[in-house]
Protein backbone atom coordinates (compact mmCIF):
# COMPACT_ATOMS: atom_id res chain seq x y z
CA UNK A 1 0.00 0.00 0.00
CA UNK A 2 1.46 3.61 -0.92
CA UNK A 3 2.28 5.53 1.83
CA UNK A 4 0.70 9.06 1.41
CA UNK A 5 3.04 12.29 2.04
CA UNK A 6 3.40 13.59 4.75
CA UNK A 7 1.68 17.05 5.74
CA UNK A 8 3.03 19.85 8.04
CA UNK A 9 0.48 21.87 9.61
CA UNK A 10 1.64 24.91 11.24
CA UNK A 11 -0.30 27.29 13.63
CA UNK A 12 1.69 30.51 15.22
CA UNK A 13 -0.89 31.98 17.96
CA UNK A 14 -0.72 34.79 20.46
CA UNK A 15 -4.06 35.29 22.65
CA UNK A 16 -6.54 33.68 20.55
CA UNK A 17 -8.02 30.92 23.14
CA UNK A 18 -11.54 31.87 22.63
CA UNK A 19 -11.30 30.62 18.36
CA UNK A 20 -8.67 28.18 19.20
CA UNK A 21 -10.72 24.67 19.59
CA UNK A 22 -12.63 25.41 16.56
CA UNK A 23 -9.18 25.46 14.48
CA UNK A 24 -7.36 23.00 16.09
CA UNK A 25 -11.14 20.52 15.41
CA UNK A 26 -10.92 21.73 12.39
CA UNK A 27 -7.75 19.99 11.74
CA UNK A 28 -8.45 16.81 13.69
CA UNK A 29 -11.15 16.23 11.56
CA UNK A 30 -9.39 15.93 8.93
CA UNK A 31 -10.05 13.21 5.93
CA UNK A 32 -6.33 13.40 5.19
CA UNK A 33 -4.43 11.89 8.41
CA UNK A 34 -0.86 12.00 7.25
CA UNK A 35 -0.18 14.86 9.16
CA UNK A 36 1.70 16.35 12.10
CA UNK A 37 1.14 19.78 13.69
CA UNK A 38 3.41 22.39 14.75
CA UNK A 39 1.93 24.82 17.63
CA UNK A 40 4.00 27.67 18.78
CA UNK A 41 2.18 29.98 21.40
CA UNK A 42 3.72 33.53 21.74
CA UNK A 43 3.51 33.91 25.66
CA UNK A 44 -0.24 34.11 25.09
CA UNK A 45 -1.89 35.55 28.17
CA UNK A 46 -5.00 33.60 27.87
CA UNK A 47 -6.19 29.92 27.85
CA UNK A 48 -3.65 29.36 24.81
CA UNK A 49 -1.55 27.13 25.75
CA UNK A 50 -4.17 24.98 28.15
CA UNK A 51 -6.61 24.37 24.81
CA UNK A 52 -3.45 23.25 23.06
CA UNK A 53 -2.41 21.33 25.67
CA UNK A 54 -5.55 19.25 25.56
CA UNK A 55 -5.71 18.90 21.65
CA UNK A 56 -2.00 17.61 21.56
CA UNK A 57 -3.45 14.80 23.74
CA UNK A 58 -6.54 14.36 21.48
CA UNK A 59 -3.95 14.32 18.17
CA UNK A 60 -1.66 12.17 19.95
CA UNK A 61 -4.35 9.18 20.60
CA UNK A 62 -5.19 9.23 16.64
CA UNK A 63 -1.28 8.55 16.13
CA UNK A 64 -0.81 12.03 15.43
CA UNK A 65 2.39 13.89 16.33
CA UNK A 66 1.87 17.32 17.53
CA UNK A 67 4.73 20.07 18.44
CA UNK A 68 3.80 21.96 21.51
CA UNK A 69 6.07 24.77 21.74
CA UNK A 70 5.67 27.91 24.31
CA UNK A 71 7.87 31.08 24.24
CA UNK A 72 8.93 32.76 27.12
CA UNK A 73 8.33 35.98 25.84
CA UNK A 74 6.51 37.28 22.93
CA UNK A 75 8.96 36.82 19.64
CA UNK A 76 6.82 38.75 17.73
CA UNK A 77 4.52 37.67 14.98
CA UNK A 78 6.95 36.95 12.39
CA UNK A 79 9.04 34.90 14.54
CA UNK A 80 7.05 32.74 15.68
CA UNK A 81 5.85 31.69 11.71
CA UNK A 82 9.50 31.22 11.32
CA UNK A 83 9.43 28.65 14.10
CA UNK A 84 6.40 26.55 13.44
CA UNK A 85 7.50 26.62 9.33
CA UNK A 86 11.19 26.02 9.96
CA UNK A 87 10.22 22.57 12.32
CA UNK A 88 8.18 21.11 9.65
CA UNK A 89 9.38 18.08 8.15
CA UNK A 90 6.30 17.72 5.63
CA UNK A 91 6.45 17.11 1.99
CA UNK A 92 3.94 19.82 2.13
CA UNK A 93 3.09 22.90 4.23
CA UNK A 94 0.26 24.47 5.27
CA UNK A 95 0.60 27.27 7.82
CA UNK A 96 -2.85 28.22 9.58
CA UNK A 97 -3.89 31.03 11.33
CA UNK A 98 -5.21 29.76 15.06
CA UNK A 99 -8.14 31.85 14.67
CA UNK A 100 -9.04 30.40 11.06
CA UNK A 101 -10.14 27.00 10.17
CA UNK A 102 -10.16 24.54 7.32
CA UNK A 103 -13.05 22.52 6.03
CA UNK A 104 -12.61 18.57 6.26
CA UNK A 105 -11.58 17.77 2.81
CA UNK A 106 -9.11 20.67 2.25
CA UNK A 107 -5.69 18.63 2.94
CA UNK A 108 -7.21 15.78 0.85
CA UNK A 109 -8.09 17.74 -2.10
CA UNK A 110 -4.90 20.09 -2.60
CA UNK A 111 -2.85 16.94 -2.09
CA UNK A 112 -4.50 15.38 -4.77
CA UNK A 113 -3.93 18.56 -7.28
CA UNK A 114 -0.39 18.05 -5.88
CA UNK A 115 0.00 14.63 -7.43
CA UNK A 116 -1.57 14.95 -10.33
CA UNK A 117 0.68 18.07 -11.08
CA UNK A 118 4.10 17.83 -10.56
CA UNK A 119 4.98 21.27 -11.51
CA UNK A 120 2.46 23.07 -9.24
CA UNK A 121 4.21 24.97 -6.29
CA UNK A 122 1.43 25.85 -4.12
CA UNK A 123 -2.76 25.33 -4.23
CA UNK A 124 -4.78 27.97 -3.25
CA UNK A 125 -8.46 27.84 -2.20
CA UNK A 126 -11.87 29.85 -2.02
CA UNK A 127 -12.59 31.23 1.02
CA UNK A 128 -15.61 32.22 3.76
CA UNK A 129 -15.12 34.60 6.29
CA UNK A 130 -16.81 33.66 9.85
CA UNK A 131 -17.16 36.09 11.96
CA UNK A 132 -16.98 36.31 16.06
CA UNK A 133 -20.57 34.76 16.63
CA UNK A 134 -20.17 31.71 14.22
CA UNK A 135 -21.93 33.57 10.91
CA UNK A 136 -20.75 32.36 8.08
CA UNK A 137 -20.55 34.79 4.81
CA UNK A 138 -19.51 33.51 1.01
CA UNK A 139 -16.93 35.42 -0.86
CA UNK A 140 -16.50 36.34 -4.40
CA UNK A 141 -14.24 33.73 -5.99
CA UNK A 142 -10.38 34.34 -7.38
CA UNK A 143 -11.38 32.46 -10.59
CA UNK A 144 -14.54 31.62 -12.43
CA UNK A 145 -12.88 27.95 -12.47
CA UNK A 146 -10.51 25.62 -10.88
CA UNK A 147 -7.58 25.65 -12.95
CA UNK A 148 -3.70 25.07 -13.33
CA UNK A 149 -2.36 28.08 -13.62
CA UNK A 150 1.52 28.95 -15.21
CA UNK A 151 3.66 30.42 -12.62
CA UNK A 152 4.63 33.32 -14.97
CA UNK A 153 1.20 34.47 -15.56
CA UNK A 154 0.12 33.91 -11.97
CA UNK A 155 3.19 36.19 -11.12
CA UNK A 156 1.59 39.20 -12.96
CA UNK A 157 -1.49 38.68 -11.28
CA UNK A 158 -0.20 38.62 -7.90
CA UNK A 159 1.83 42.45 -8.80
CA UNK A 160 -1.96 43.31 -9.10
CA UNK A 161 -4.06 41.57 -6.48
CA UNK A 162 -3.25 38.54 -4.29
CA UNK A 163 -4.91 36.28 -1.46
CA UNK A 164 -3.36 37.25 2.19
CA UNK A 165 -4.89 34.76 3.99
CA UNK A 166 -2.25 31.70 5.03
CA UNK A 167 -5.71 29.18 5.56
CA UNK A 168 -6.11 29.61 1.85
CA UNK A 169 -3.04 27.46 0.69
CA UNK A 170 -1.08 25.19 0.57
CA UNK A 171 2.82 25.02 -0.59
CA UNK A 172 5.25 21.73 -1.95
CA UNK A 173 7.77 22.04 0.53
CA UNK A 174 10.65 20.31 -1.75
CA UNK A 175 10.38 23.55 -3.87
CA UNK A 176 10.75 26.11 -0.81
CA UNK A 177 14.60 26.12 -1.83
CA UNK A 178 14.07 27.86 -5.36
CA UNK A 179 12.57 30.73 -3.80
CA UNK A 180 14.38 30.76 -0.27
CA UNK A 181 17.09 33.33 -1.05
CA UNK A 182 14.61 35.57 -1.97
CA UNK A 183 12.40 35.63 0.89
CA UNK A 184 12.63 38.87 3.52
CA UNK A 185 10.73 39.74 6.35
CA UNK A 186 7.53 41.63 6.50
CA UNK A 187 4.71 42.20 9.47
CA UNK A 188 1.86 42.86 7.15
CA UNK A 189 2.18 42.05 3.87
CA UNK A 190 4.14 38.61 4.08
CA UNK A 191 1.86 36.39 2.35
CA UNK A 192 1.53 38.61 -0.71
CA UNK A 193 5.01 38.42 -1.01
CA UNK A 194 5.39 34.90 -0.64
CA UNK A 195 2.78 34.21 -2.95
CA UNK A 196 4.33 36.15 -5.63
CA UNK A 197 7.72 34.79 -4.91
CA UNK A 198 6.47 31.06 -5.14
CA UNK A 199 4.68 31.77 -8.84
CA UNK A 200 8.38 32.68 -9.58
CA UNK A 201 9.38 29.37 -10.01
CA UNK A 202 6.08 27.21 -10.06
CA UNK A 203 3.34 26.80 -11.41
CA UNK A 204 0.01 27.48 -9.26
CA UNK A 205 -3.37 25.68 -9.19
CA UNK A 206 -6.65 27.11 -7.81
CA UNK A 207 -9.74 25.74 -6.22
CA UNK A 208 -12.75 27.15 -6.49
CA UNK A 209 -14.05 25.21 -3.58
CA UNK A 210 -15.06 26.98 0.07
CA UNK A 211 -12.41 24.92 1.61
CA UNK A 212 -11.20 27.86 3.98
CA UNK A 213 -12.92 29.74 6.85
CA UNK A 214 -11.27 33.51 7.56
CA UNK A 215 -12.07 34.79 10.74
CA UNK A 216 -13.29 38.37 11.06
CA UNK A 217 -12.96 40.41 13.76
CA UNK A 218 -11.77 43.26 15.89
CA UNK A 219 -8.90 41.75 17.51
CA UNK A 220 -6.92 40.20 14.05
CA UNK A 221 -3.66 41.54 12.97
CA UNK A 222 -5.24 42.21 9.70
CA UNK A 223 -7.39 44.89 11.82
CA UNK A 224 -4.73 46.43 13.90
CA UNK A 225 -2.89 46.45 10.88
CA UNK A 226 -5.30 48.85 9.02
CA UNK A 227 -5.59 50.89 12.37
CA UNK A 228 -1.86 51.67 12.58
CA UNK A 229 -1.38 52.23 8.36
CA UNK A 230 1.49 49.36 8.76
CA UNK A 231 -0.38 46.96 6.27
CA UNK A 232 -0.51 51.17 4.07
CA UNK A 233 3.20 51.34 4.00
CA UNK A 234 4.32 47.75 3.94
CA UNK A 235 1.82 47.21 1.02
CA UNK A 236 3.14 50.45 -1.17
CA UNK A 237 6.62 49.42 -0.29
CA UNK A 238 5.81 46.04 -2.08
CA UNK A 239 3.98 47.02 -5.08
Amino acid sequence: MKCEPLVSVCIPNFNYGHYLSHCLESVLNQTYQNIEVIFSDNASTDNSYDIAYEYKKKFEERGIYFHLNNNKHNLGSSANSTIVTSRSEGEFVCTLASDDAIHPEFLEKCIRIFQEYPSVGMVMVNREEIDENGKIYKQVPFYNTSCVINGEDQAAVFMMTGIAIPAQRIVRNSFSGRWARYCRKWNVAGDWYDNFLVSCFSDIAYLKEDLAQYRVHSGNETNESEKNLMGVFEHYQLI
